[in-house]
């Protein structure tokens, strides 16, 4: 039983990675791979359902419709990467993708040797909240980011931790569809994740413990990501909590979410920002797609079909108050997938994309396109592409076997791979010339 609940957390890997709209996952059978497809899906519906997300992607598509501009290649011999980085952006100044990823996990750094986020040491007593500023270079703005001290360690609710931790309430639910969990089974489960995983956990079981500890945590975590911005909302709550918790203790968890909700005036925020998002944010973004649209690169055209999901996406939210459920199942998400789509699902093991959802056709040929086009996009201007990202990949289809040229810059030049992904993602991105009819 201990090295079943362990795999909750690492015994099947993956990761969602929102350039590429793919989902990768480790493991052999569904029973190990449930969770963890729950788990990244949660990051889907996180990016393309809720205000933090909408506003982070946005700001993604502005930076790509700027470096479009200055992507492309008219010449005989194009080089790849295309563009240097380091001079892309520099001339995109401080609204950049490396300003949009920092703002992302404010107060904590990545250790590339061990692996995983480092915090700072505190000799605060566990569970004191501080607040730390930060500049957001992207924006301009000061942002004051909670901290919650934790076993001598000061960890920051930033972004990246409220989606984890509402993302680990999914990977537990998705087990729970194979068997039935204690509290002492959740407890054990999150005795195995990174504090960047289970911090907010940690926090409610101190003060709350007898409340539904995976429906609490997924709801403070779905409000706070829906009102911006996402660390100052989390950041009261957490007050809230800790200064009426007594009181708290004596209601059922529906009841404790609906003080909080009502404590921050959620409707009334959410509505407002929703209105705000849906005029001159959309507006905005639009008219820079116009500016774009009658150019040569295809990408415009491509980018613009992913950003009509993320419009689908916050429209959908508007008929849910919660996504929270408590039996979670692929059905359910197939319900989710035929109103906002699904990122490709790659088996790491079988190394082969599925449709796994049973997503309408029309959407998974979308994100087929959309996935070949974000990821080549990435990394033409940042990487150095020798071989076909999409190597021996049944998605590609390209009815070549053998006769498939490993080297993708060879598809500059065979005007015979009209059915290949990475010709027609070159061709949508400016660099293949004569390859835009897809």
């Amino acid at each position: 039983m201990k090295e079943i609940l362990k795999n909750i957390i690492v015994g099947a890997p993956g990761s969602y990675n929102m350039f590429h709209l793919e989902i990768e996952i480790g493991g052999k059978t569904m029973y190990e791979r449930n969770p963890t497809i729950f788990h990244e899906y949660t990051h889907y519906i996180q990016n393309m359902t809720t205000i933090s997300g909408f506003v982070r992607l946005d700001k993604y598509i502005h930076v790509f419709l700027r470096s479009c501009s200055k992507l492309g290649s008219d010449s005989d011999d194009p080089k790849i990467p295309l563009r240097d980085y380091d001079s892309l952006m520099h001339e995109l100044g401080d609204k950049n993708i490396e300003n949009i990823i920092r703002s992302y996990s404010f107060g904590m750094d990545f250790d590339y040797c061990l692996g995983n986020y480092v915090f700072a040491d505190t000799d605060l007593d566990d569970y004191t909240i501080s607040e730390q500023e930060y500049i957001d270079h992207y924006s301009g703005l000061v942002l004051k980011i909670p901290f919650v001290a934790i076993d001598g360690k000061n960890i920051p609710i930033n972004e990246i931790v409220i989606k984890e931790n509402m993302a680990l309430v999914n990977s537990i639910i998705g087990y729970k569809q194979n068997d039935s969990l204690t509290v002492e089974n959740i407890n054990e489960i999150l005795s195995y994740a990174y504090k960047e995983y289970n911090v907010l956990f940690d926090f409610i079981n101190h003060y709350l413990p007898n409340c539904n500890i995976l429906k609490l945590v997924y709801s403070i975590c779905e409000i706070s990501l829906n009102i911006y911005f996402s660390e100052r909302v989390i950041g009261n709550i957490l007050h809230l909590i800790q200064d009426n918790y007594e009181e708290m203790s004596k209601f059922e968890t529906d009841k404790i979410i609906c003080l909080i909700r009502k404590s921050i005036n959620y409707e009334s925020v959410f509505l407002s920002l929703y209105n705000i998002i849906q005029g001159k944010v959309i507006k905005k973004t639009l008219d820079l797609f116009d500016i774009f649209i009658n150019s040569k690169n295809q990408f415009v055209d491509i980018l613009k079909r992913f950003y009509t999901f993320l419009i689908q996406g916050m429209k959908y939210r508007l008929t849910q108050k919660t996504f929270y459920i408590d039996n979670l199942t692929n059905e359910y998400i197939q319900i989710l997938t035929s109103a906002i789509g699904c990122p490709i699902i790659y088996f790491k093991n079988e190394n082969e994309y599925k449709n796994l959802l049973e997503t309408p056709k029309y959407f998974f040929d979308d994100f087929v396109y959309l996935h070949a086009s974000l990821k080549v996009f990435m990394i033409l201007y940042c990487s150095n592409v020798t071989v076909c990202p999409f190597i021996n990949l049944s998605i590609c289809t390209l009815e070549k076997n053998n006769n498939c040229s490993l080297n993708c810059l060879d598809n500059f030049y065979n005007n015979n791979y009209k059915n290949c992904l990475l010709s027609n993602a070159l061709g949508c991105t400016g660099i293949r010339q004569d390859c835009r009819n897809v």
